[in-house]
């Protein structure tokens, strides 16, 4: 999501992505099948213009 809000004369923008929602494991094709990948990630920012 990335919304604008407006604070004063500034704008304020907040962003919010997931990677790996589902949290879904890939296995590698070697002889142990180890899981391989990352787990659920959330990276926010905030960015304020002046």
């Amino acid at each position: 999501m990335h919304n604008p809000f407006k604070w004063g004369t500034k704008t304020l923008r907040a962003q919010v992505n997931v990677k790996n929602i589902a949290n879904r494991l890939n296995w590698t094709p070697d002889a142990n099948f180890v899981p391989d990948g990352n787990g659920r990630e959330f990276i926010g920012s905030v960015a304020l213009s002046f």
